[in-house]
């Protein structure tokens, strides 16, 4: 290509170009579309902590018919048998919907196909549900975008409560009675106790979501019963230890 020919397709290219932005300028600018309305959109509405829990025994529990079945055959315990002392419950007031219709068929995506089924050793469950069907944890923090501030923390899970020192460097918690592991056998601080010096404390063990001492203030932990055990700090009152202890770093 001579010269002369290169100069004119290159002016081609920027007269295209310069008159292109020349139109982009004229066009007018557009306005989004409104968002659809639903009948539960409105004013966010905050609760207390309270409001959306208690820890209580039922006078009565339910079960699906093909799980009584299993009961009824010597493969599983009666359900109150199953349950903690005083279960978890979550109050209907809080759900503008009630509490559902049992039943029917939920199809699921998962996130990703699982590595394995040790956590603790790095392993991924491939996520999408299947962790939180295996493991449970200390604390939940998944519903407290519907908190108040003045009362936001975590919420209980398998810590049903928990109290600091005046000081502010010992945290007491208090575990869930009456949990129970898949094979029947009772949850309660040996597991803590296991998952804290043998998982966290063990530089040769290396957990997915990378939990460590440092996670925990490197705190010292100490077992006082078989529901209650203290974590004390060289700082007072380090809350973050509370949400440290929920999904993917203290989940037995």
């Amino acid at each position: 290509m001579t010269s002369h020919i290169r100069r004119a397709a290159i002016a081609a290219l920027l007269l295209g170009v310069s008159a292109g932005a020349v139109r982009a300028e004229m066009m007018a600018p557009t306005t989004p579309p409104d968002a659809p309305k639903f009948d539960a959109q409105g004013e966010p509405v905050f609760v207390n902590r309270s409001d959306v829990f208690e820890y209580k025994a039922l006078p009565a529990y339910s079960e699906p018919a093909w799980v009584t079945e299993f009961v009824a055959a010597g493969k599983l315990p009666p359900l109150a048998d199953r349950l903690p002392k005083e279960p978890l419950v979550y109050k209907t007031a809080n759900m503008p919907s009630g509490n559902g219709v049992y039943g029917d068929v939920m199809r699921h995506v998962i996130g990703g196909r699982p590595e394995g089924w040790n956590f603790w050793a790095g392993q991924s469950y491939g996520w999408g549900g299947i962790d939180i069907g295996l493991v449970e944890c200390l604390t939940r923090t998944g519903p407290l975008f519907e908190i108040n501030s003045a009362d936001l923390q975590p919420m209980p899970n398998l810590a049903k409560a928990w109290e600091w020192s005046e000081d502010g460097k010992t945290l007491t918690v208090h575990l869930i009675e009456g949990a129970k592991w898949s094979d029947g056998a009772p949850f309660n601080t040996a597991d803590i106790d296991f998952y804290w010096n043998d998982i966290i404390m063990d530089p040769e063990v290396t957990p997915l979501m990378g939990a460590s001492e440092a996670t925990y203030g490197n705190a010292k932990l100490t077992v006082v019963d078989d529901y209650t055990f203290t974590m004390s700090f060289d700082t007072a009152f380090p809350e973050s230890v509370l949400y440290a202890m929920a999904y993917g770093n203290f989940c037995i």
